[in-house]
Protein backbone atom coordinates (compact mmCIF):
# COMPACT_ATOMS: atom_id res chain seq x y z
CA UNK A 1 0.00 0.00 0.00
CA UNK A 2 1.34 3.17 -0.48
CA UNK A 3 2.08 5.79 1.84
CA UNK A 4 -0.85 8.04 2.55
CA UNK A 5 1.37 11.06 3.07
CA UNK A 6 2.48 11.09 -0.61
CA UNK A 7 -0.87 11.64 -2.08
CA UNK A 8 -1.93 15.63 -2.86
CA UNK A 9 -5.15 16.64 -1.81
CA UNK A 10 -5.01 18.68 -5.48
CA UNK A 11 -4.70 15.14 -7.32
CA UNK A 12 -8.09 15.17 -9.65
CA UNK A 13 -8.85 11.43 -8.79
CA UNK A 14 -13.03 12.02 -8.52
CA UNK A 15 -16.33 12.43 -10.67
CA UNK A 16 -18.44 14.72 -9.46
CA UNK A 17 -21.13 11.56 -8.86
CA UNK A 18 -18.36 9.68 -6.83
CA UNK A 19 -17.75 13.08 -4.73
CA UNK A 20 -21.13 13.71 -3.83
CA UNK A 21 -21.58 9.69 -3.17
CA UNK A 22 -18.95 9.54 -0.86
CA UNK A 23 -20.16 13.48 1.15
CA UNK A 24 -23.66 11.36 0.67
CA UNK A 25 -24.74 15.02 -0.21
CA UNK A 26 -27.08 15.28 -4.14
CA UNK A 27 -24.80 16.02 -6.84
CA UNK A 28 -26.02 19.45 -7.30
CA UNK A 29 -24.41 20.79 -4.15
CA UNK A 30 -21.11 19.52 -5.93
CA UNK A 31 -21.88 21.25 -9.09
CA UNK A 32 -22.65 24.07 -7.18
CA UNK A 33 -19.02 23.97 -5.68
CA UNK A 34 -17.67 23.24 -8.82
CA UNK A 35 -19.59 26.52 -10.86
CA UNK A 36 -18.51 28.66 -8.34
CA UNK A 37 -14.72 27.34 -8.89
CA UNK A 38 -14.06 26.03 -5.13
CA UNK A 39 -12.39 22.99 -6.69
CA UNK A 40 -9.68 23.62 -9.04
CA UNK A 41 -6.79 22.76 -8.75
CA UNK A 42 -4.05 26.04 -8.16
CA UNK A 43 -2.86 27.17 -11.38
CA UNK A 44 -5.90 25.68 -13.46
CA UNK A 45 -7.31 27.70 -16.56
CA UNK A 46 -10.39 28.80 -15.80
CA UNK A 47 -11.11 29.44 -19.71
CA UNK A 48 -10.80 25.60 -20.51
CA UNK A 49 -14.14 25.32 -18.42
CA UNK A 50 -14.67 22.92 -15.05
CA UNK A 51 -12.07 20.41 -14.27
CA UNK A 52 -13.10 16.89 -15.41
CA UNK A 53 -12.00 15.74 -12.36
CA UNK A 54 -12.10 16.73 -8.35
CA UNK A 55 -9.88 16.67 -5.93
CA UNK A 56 -9.67 14.35 -2.49
CA UNK A 57 -10.54 17.35 -0.67
CA UNK A 58 -14.24 17.94 -2.86
CA UNK A 59 -15.38 15.55 -0.52
CA UNK A 60 -14.66 17.23 2.80
CA UNK A 61 -15.08 20.74 1.38
CA UNK A 62 -19.00 19.68 -0.13
CA UNK A 63 -19.73 17.83 2.56
CA UNK A 64 -18.90 21.15 5.27
CA UNK A 65 -20.89 23.72 3.38
CA UNK A 66 -24.09 21.35 2.74
CA UNK A 67 -24.15 20.78 5.95
CA UNK A 68 -23.77 24.14 7.52
CA UNK A 69 -26.64 25.53 5.14
CA UNK A 70 -24.71 28.82 5.86
CA UNK A 71 -23.98 31.24 3.13
CA UNK A 72 -20.20 31.76 3.44
CA UNK A 73 -18.69 34.93 1.73
CA UNK A 74 -16.77 33.68 -1.59
CA UNK A 75 -13.19 34.74 0.90
CA UNK A 76 -14.07 32.70 3.40
CA UNK A 77 -15.01 29.28 1.32
CA UNK A 78 -11.54 29.62 -0.65
CA UNK A 79 -9.96 29.95 3.03
CA UNK A 80 -12.31 26.76 4.21
CA UNK A 81 -10.66 25.17 0.88
CA UNK A 82 -7.06 26.13 1.50
CA UNK A 83 -7.16 24.79 5.41
CA UNK A 84 -8.32 21.74 3.88
CA UNK A 85 -5.84 21.15 1.78
CA UNK A 86 -3.30 21.60 4.17
CA UNK A 87 -4.79 19.00 6.54
CA UNK A 88 -4.73 14.69 6.63
CA UNK A 89 -8.02 13.59 6.26
CA UNK A 90 -7.31 11.92 9.99
CA UNK A 91 -6.55 15.27 11.75
CA UNK A 92 -9.54 16.55 10.71
CA UNK A 93 -11.60 14.98 13.83
CA UNK A 94 -10.11 17.98 16.25
CA UNK A 95 -9.56 20.93 13.49
CA UNK A 96 -11.64 24.15 14.32
CA UNK A 97 -11.42 26.71 11.00
CA UNK A 98 -12.11 30.32 12.47
CA UNK A 99 -15.51 31.76 9.74
CA UNK A 100 -14.91 35.22 11.54
CA UNK A 101 -13.44 36.55 14.60
CA UNK A 102 -15.41 34.50 17.41
CA UNK A 103 -17.54 32.64 14.97
CA UNK A 104 -15.31 29.01 14.38
CA UNK A 105 -16.46 25.79 12.81
CA UNK A 106 -15.50 21.96 13.77
CA UNK A 107 -14.33 20.40 10.63
CA UNK A 108 -14.23 17.15 12.77
CA UNK A 109 -17.87 17.16 13.11
CA UNK A 110 -18.58 17.93 9.14
CA UNK A 111 -15.91 16.59 7.03
CA UNK A 112 -14.21 13.98 8.59
CA UNK A 113 -16.00 10.96 8.07
CA UNK A 114 -15.94 12.14 4.39
CA UNK A 115 -12.99 12.86 3.98
CA UNK A 116 -12.10 8.89 5.55
CA UNK A 117 -14.11 7.99 3.01
CA UNK A 118 -12.57 9.46 0.31
CA UNK A 119 -9.19 8.54 1.37
CA UNK A 120 -9.87 4.86 1.71
CA UNK A 121 -11.93 4.80 -1.74
CA UNK A 122 -8.86 6.51 -3.12
CA UNK A 123 -6.52 3.37 -1.80
CA UNK A 124 -9.09 0.99 -3.01
CA UNK A 125 -9.09 2.44 -6.72
CA UNK A 126 -5.78 2.29 -6.96
CA UNK A 127 -4.97 -1.28 -5.50
CA UNK A 128 -7.05 -2.07 -7.85
CA UNK A 129 -5.66 -0.30 -11.09
CA UNK A 130 -2.17 -1.49 -9.46
CA UNK A 131 -3.50 -5.25 -9.58
CA UNK A 132 -3.44 -6.03 -6.02
CA UNK A 133 -6.32 -7.26 -3.94
CA UNK A 134 -7.47 -4.95 -1.01
CA UNK A 135 -7.41 -6.44 2.41
CA UNK A 136 -11.14 -7.59 2.69
CA UNK A 137 -12.76 -5.84 5.76
CA UNK A 138 -16.45 -4.06 5.97
CA UNK A 139 -15.28 -0.82 4.93
CA UNK A 140 -13.61 -1.96 1.70
CA UNK A 141 -16.64 -3.90 1.26
CA UNK A 142 -19.03 -0.95 1.30
CA UNK A 143 -15.69 0.84 -1.05
CA UNK A 144 -16.68 -2.02 -3.60
CA UNK A 145 -20.62 -1.77 -3.53
CA UNK A 146 -19.57 2.08 -4.01
CA UNK A 147 -17.61 1.58 -6.98
CA UNK A 148 -19.94 -0.77 -8.73
CA UNK A 149 -22.92 2.09 -8.47
CA UNK A 150 -20.82 4.39 -9.97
Amino acid sequence: MLPTAALDPWDGVFSRREAALLAEIPSTAVDAAVRDRMLSPPGYNAWRGSPKNLPELAVAYCATIHALRLHLALTTRKRLVQALAGLQPWSLSGAVFEIEPGVSLDLGRFAHGPALRARGYRLYLQALHEGRSPPPSAEFAALHRLAREV
